[in-house]
């Protein structure tokens, strides 16, 4: 009887590890395999469960078991460790501080929002999921930022853009081809340097949508950031992990490269280290990340992202368009 326990708890042991193993074979195969991509957002879980199935098959004395586990933690530590490097870069000149984060659709505690966002001090903030029943509670921030891009107005959009550097909206002088996500763009000058500020919010990937949606919307999202000359920074809520696919892919089409640092953003109610990064940013080459901190936000179920971007000198600034 005792051997048959045994057996039964190795077979369901070897069933956990061949689970585990999906989110780092998604995590190798997304571009390949699409559909795969959904699994390799689980990397930080999948982590923590390979860890704890390789201590409880030690206790078990499943040596073998316990050796695949180990196997499978190594990978999953290797392929997330480059997405948890923070950045180190100290240097002079200009500097602007972005806040974006997804305020929530159905959020209770805004002017709690409010006031998050007065104490992190930022200068240019990018709010998702805003709404005409939401928008009139977060109007005390116009006071601090008397400059916008209510995207939230138009169709198929959910952006809110505040700053205290004048905007122009680049959307008129943009080609919009076939389906993007939510969007908004703008121009932004501080201290001689021009730059354009993007902001999106990507649907939700298979099975919450169609296969294949969510690329297609990442695709037209890119067709857009193509059109921007010069400096540009990407930030929002992409509904897909730093490492995955359709980030990477955006990253590599738009030749911006990935703000990395520990810890994830969704969701609230999980340790940073058991979430997915699915708020992020990325910026032209010229462009330094000098820091990434997570904010916590009140009521909503997603961590804000503050970060530090240090502008290129005025020689090196082309300007938007």
């Amino acid at each position: 009887m005792l051997g048959f326990i045994s057996r039964t708890l190795t077979f369901f042991g070897y069933l956990v590890a061949a689970g585990i193993a999906l989110v780092p074979f998604g995590f190798l195969t997304a571009r390949l395999l699409p559909v795969v991509d959904l699994f390799a957002q689980f990397l930080f879980a999948a982590a923590i469960a390979a860890l704890l199935l390789a201590a409880v098959a030690l206790i078990c004395r499943r040596y073998r078991l316990a050796t695949v586990s180990g196997a499978l933690l190594l990978v999953c530590l290797a392929q997330a460790l480059p997405y948890e490097q923070t950045p180190q870069a100290k240097v002079a000149g200009p500097h602007v501080r972005l806040l974006s984060f997804n305020i929530f659709f159905d959020n209770q505690r805004l002017a709690d929002v409010v006031q998050a966002v007065r104490a992190l001090n930022a200068d240019v903030v990018v709010l998702l999921e805003v709404a005409p029943h939401n928008r009139d509670l977060l109007r005390p921030l116009d006071q601090d930022y008397p400059h916008r891009i209510d995207c939230w107005q138009k169709r198929r959009c959910d952006i809110l853009v505040l700053s205290r550097i004048p905007l122009t909206d680049l959307e008129p002088s943009l080609s919009i081809i076939n389906t993007p996500p939510a969007w908004a763009a703008a121009a932004l000058d501080i201290a001689g340097c021009r730059f354009a500020l993007i902001a999106a919010h990507l649907s939700l990937p298979f099975p919450f949508h169609y296969p294949g949606e969510q690329a297609a919307r990442a695709t037209s999202l890119t067709q857009i950031v193509q059109q921007i000359e010069g400096p540009k920074i990407l930030a929002g809520d992409f509904n897909a992990a730093s490492w995955g696919a359709v980030v990477t892919d955006i990253a590599d089409a738009t030749q911006l490269q990935l703000l990395t640092g520990y810890g994830a953003t969704w969701p609230t109610g999980l340790p940073t280290y058991l979430g997915i990064p699915i708020d992020n940013v990325l910026a032209s080459r010229s462009l330094l990340f000098l820091s990434r901190e997570l904010e916590e936000i009140p009521g909503s179920d997603h961590r804000g992202v503050l970060t530090e971007i240090a502008l290129p000198s005025e020689s090196r600034c082309a300007t938007p368009h």
